[in-house]
Formats: C-alpha cells, sequence, structure tokens
C-alpha cells in the first residue's frame, strides 16, 4: 500500500504499513505526546515527509475550488490531496471534506473511525432565518451567516 497519511491517522491506533507519506504541514499539526511518538515510530518504519510539487498543488488547489471544496479545505488539505495525486497514493483520513474532494479527484480514500464519505453534496442554509444559498456568505434577508451543510 502506498498511502500518504492525514493528522487523524497520527492520532490513532490503526496499524500502517507499506510505502506511507506525508507532508510538513501535517507534521506541525501534530502537538500532543500520543500523535508524536506515533509520528516517530512511523518514521522509524520508513515513513516519509515530502512537501508536493507545485504541479501537483496548483491543480489540486484548481479542482478544490471547481468543486465548491475550497474554503473547507486547509492548505494542509490540499498539500495532502497534492501528494496523493503527485504519487498516485491513498489518503488515510476522517476528515469528510478531504475525503469528498479525493472522490471526485479519483484518489482512493481509506478512512479511520469513522463510516467514509462517499460524493458529499453539500448546501448553504442561512443560520438566521432558514433560507438556502448556493454559496457561503452573508444572508441578505435577515443578514446572519450562511453556513455550510450535508445535503
Amino acid at each position: 500500500m502506498r498511502a500518504v497519511l492525514d493528522a487523524s491517522a497520527f492520532f490513532s491506533a490503526l496499524t500502517l504499513s507499506g510505502e506511507l507519506y506525508t507532508t510538513p504541514h501535517v507534521v506541525s499539526e501534530l502537538k500532543d505526546l500520543r500523535s508524536k511518538v506515533r509520528f516517530d515510530l512511523l518514521c522509524e518504519s520508513g515513513l516519509t515527509v515530502r512537501e508536493p510539487g507545485r504541479e501537483a498543488q496548483e491543480k489540486a488547489r484548481g479542482v478544490a475550488m471547481r468543486i465548491g471544496e475550497g474554503e473547507a479545505l486547509s492548505e494542509t488539505d490540499l498539500g495532502i490531496l497534492a501528494l496523493a495525486l503527485e504519487l498516485g497514493a491513498e489518503i488515510v483520513t476522517d476528515d469528510y471534506a478531504l475525503q469528498n474532494a479525493a472522490h471526485r479527484m479519483e484518489i482512493q480514500v481509506i478512512p479511520i473511525q469513522q463510516k467514509g464519505a462517499r460524493r458529499i453534496t453539500w448546501k448553504y442554509r442561512c443560520t438566521g432565518c432558514g433560507k438556502t444559498y448556493t454559496g457561503p456568505g452573508e444572508c441578505p434577508v435577515c443578514g446572519a451567516a450562511i453556513k455550510r451543510r450535508i445535503k
């Protein structure tokens, strides 16, 4: 198995083997002792920390924007997508937005503890009046925030 690990992989007890990769952004998110120890153990087993190439990063960002995940995905998430694209690898994560983007980019996903997402469709709803919209922002009717929800 060739896989790119999201931070959630370091917070779990999932047994991982094969060619494992992660990004420097993911490593910077590991704050607690347990995840740092897991990171060190995986490094001893051959985990590679690697920054994705520019071309893969641009492709990941473009696809994320096109499918409406641009605001939901962090720089870390985009780096994971880009590295998986570049390596032809699977992604190990429990992040639904990341899973959704990966599925749309035809990247296989290995969920950790959650049931895997399958092509999530989002709707945007005003938190005040409940009116639905096509994107996030401020409701022109009542002024409340428009937030994303799973459809």
